[in-house]
């Protein structure tokens, strides 16, 4: 048993909730964007790879807003690069990341070692031999293919579903989301 599926749910959900957030500004929904970010990291350690894709939404989102969403009234800083308003805009991830923390450690039934997740993360390598030879379309290598992931990608994804999102990468230039970050957030779970 892999624990794929979940993983995969449970970013859908916290990157719906961000999204959710980034529309209507309900910190309601980051919380909820925070729990589903904890579910993530509970579920499986490559979930960690979605703390990069809330940074990376986060400067799109700042960059991407108005100031009137971001800056308090009658403020008189104006700027995409001013700090205040950059610092305002990354304090949304740090509020995101309380819920995320007590949902894992309460995975791990609060442990008396708080950076037991940190040292499960490290430990997952740790058992792979440097020079193991890896296989792929009938030939042996040290240290594998960059193509890899793609290859079995191909291989192993259903037909229909490749006809699907070749349809839909040429559809998508046809119909436009409202926003950037609309579509960014409907890309994302592919990572």
């Amino acid at each position: 048993v892999t624990f794929d599926v979940p993983l995969a749910c449970c970013s859908t959900i916290s990157l719906y909730y961000f999204w959710r957030y980034s529309r209507r500004r309900d910190t309601r929904d980051l919380g909820l964007a925070g729990i589903g970010l904890g579910l993530t990291l509970a579920a499986k350690f490559s979930g960690v790879i979605l703390l990069g894709v809330y940074g990376l939404l986060m400067l799109v989102l700042h960059f991407t807003s108005s100031r009137a969403e971001i800056e308090p009234r009658g403020s008189f800083r104006s700027g995409l690069f001013d700090r205040h308003r950059l610092l305002r805009s990354f304090s949304v991830l740090g509020v995101m990341t309380i819920p995320a923390i007590l949902v894992v450690l309460g995975s791990y039934f609060f442990a008396s070692d708080p950076l037991l997740y940190i040292k499960g993360l490290t430990t997952v390598n740790k058992d792979h031999l440097s020079d193991f030879p890896y296989y792929l379309l009938g030939d042996f290598k040290v240290g594998g293919w960059w193509h890899y992931f793609i290859v079995a990608f191909v291989f192993k994804t259903p037909v229909p579903t490749l006809i699907l999102i070749g349809m839909a990468a040429v559809l998508i230039r046809q119909c436009r989301a409202p926003s950037m970050m609309d579509e960014l957030c409907l890309m994302a779970p592919i990572i």
